[in-house]
Formats: structure tokens, sequence, C-alpha cells
């Protein structure tokens, strides 16, 4: 699977811990797993996304320029390294590009997802005109298209998740595929607010990390850390102190009046 991290730290936070130096940082978990496929960033400041940086590279063998962008202290923002899907079976040079690239943006908005969408073209005819048009081939870019259709119709991050979820269920159906995704997971910031949405169907496979105790890990299930200052939420812990979000939940994180992270964690219910 693709890897990701984000955080919400109003007082300003690196995430160069995490991605490069943590027991379990998404650089060792890049390079376990063999994710060569390329890597994104962007940043917030002030609530306004000023940083964003995208690459085909391996992350592994990402550049100097790479960890000083990552490096940076942000209000929030978001890192993921990418092992390219293909449901369609197309040819892999079609896959990995630039604009293929996560996170996917639009305005302010930025959206990664973590899993596999086995009907991205059959989600795309569904979401129509209505929305906004994908950039390039990758199953996950289906997926943002129809969450973004059903923001704007709801203004609501939640609701749009579970429409979005739903028209890919739809559009799986219809394509004959024996299932829609292998997961939802989803991280959505627009600068002010972070959101991480773990939902997955894929309970079989185990995750390479361990929990703290030693015990497996399901290979989907996403977790967060809260430090009062900032929170993090990742596909898997880079280090001690995660709590595990939970399939079917939400994570909602904002900052409270008092300059201090609140957040609440949520199932989405049909």
């Amino acid at each position: 699977m693709c890897r990701l991290i984000a955080m919400l730290a109003p007082k300003g936070g690196s995430l160069h811990d995490a991605v490069y130096s943590g027991e379990y940082s998404m650089l060792r978990q890049a390079k376990l797993e063999g994710h060569n496929d390329g890597w994104g960033f962007c940043g917030y400041s002030n609530g306004l996304l000023d940083t964003a940086a995208r690459s085909t590279m391996a992350f592994a063998d990402s550049s100097a320029y790479a960890e000083c962008i990552i490096s940076g202290r942000y209000g929030a923002a978001l890192f993921f390294v990418r092992d390219a899907s293909n449901p369609r079976g197309i040819d892999r040079s079609r896959l990995i590009t630039v604009d293929a690239t996560q996170p996917f943006g639009y305005g302010n908005l930025s959206f990664m997802h973590n899993g596999a969408v086995m009907a991205p073209d059959e989600v795309i005819d569904a979401v129509g005109d209505a929305g906004i048009r994908p950039r390039s081939l990758n199953d996950s870019e289906a997926y943002f298209v129809a969450f973004h259709k059903f923001l704007g119709e709801t203004n609501d991050v939640g609701r749009a998740l579970k429409m979005a979820e739903g028209l890919i269920v739809d559009a799986a159906k219809k394509a004959g595929k024996e299932r829609p995704f292998g997961s939802l997971n989803a991280v959505i910031c627009d600068g002010e607010r972070l959101y991480a949405y773990n939902r997955y169907l894929n309970k079989v496979r185990k995750s390479l990390m361990k929990d703290s105790d030693g015990a497996d890990r399901e290979f989907y299930m996403m977790c967060f850390r809260d430090d009062a200052d900032s929170i993090v939420v990742a596909s898997e812990p880079v280090g001690d102190g995660y709590t595990d979000i939970g399939d079917g939940k939400l994570l909602e994180a904002w900052v409270g009046s008092d300059g201090a992270v609140r957040h609440s964690v949520s199932a989405l219910n049909d």
C-alpha cells in the first residue's frame, strides 16, 4: 500500500522526524515495501496552502531538496509515498506521472488516498460534468473527484466521503467487479481542519509494521497521535503513542479557541 502521514500544528511543526528518523519512519517503511513510484508533499501556513512538491522519483532516492521542504515548519502538512495500484491493467509508464502523484489538490483543499478503486472509469463517468475532471490515470483521483463533487453539494466532509463510497460501490457492481475497493483510507485538509477516514475491506493481509507490543497490525489500520499542540495521523505508527482510528471511523481535528488542537473520532454510518 501507499504510505501517508499528516499533521495539524497551529504553533508550527515539522514532519521531518516522522518521515526520516523515527523508529518506523516513512523512509524505513518505504524501503521495506519497495515504494518506488514517487512522493508528494504540501504544507500550509496561516491556513493557506503555500508549499507543494511532487516527484516520480522513488522516495528512498530523493534529494536533499525533498528533505529541505519536508523539514520546514508548517501549520498543517501532508506527505505521501506512492506504491501505484493499477486496476485498469495499463502500462505502468502511464501511471507514474507528476499529475498522478498525491496529494491531489483543488484550491486550498488537499486530499490523499491509500488504497485502490477497482472501477475508476465508471466512477468518473458517474460523476460526469458535475465535478472536476481527473488529470491522470491514478485510480485514487477517481475517488477524489467523487468526494469533491459531494463536498460541494453537502459542505460536509463525512457525508461527502460516505456518498463517494456509495458511488464507488455502485460503479463496481455495474462493472462486474468482485470488490469495489481495497481501502478508501483518506486524509483531507483545508488548512484549518484535518480529517482522516479509515475504511477498508482487506482484513486478511498483515502490515510489515508491528504494534508496540509486537502484535500484528491489520494492513490498512490508520492511527493518530495527539500531543495537545499538534496532532499527527498516519497510515501506520512511526513511533510510540499512536492510537488506532478504526475501520469506518472519521477523525476530525481543529484548533480550539485556546489555541490547543482538538479532535473527535466518530463512526460514519450508512
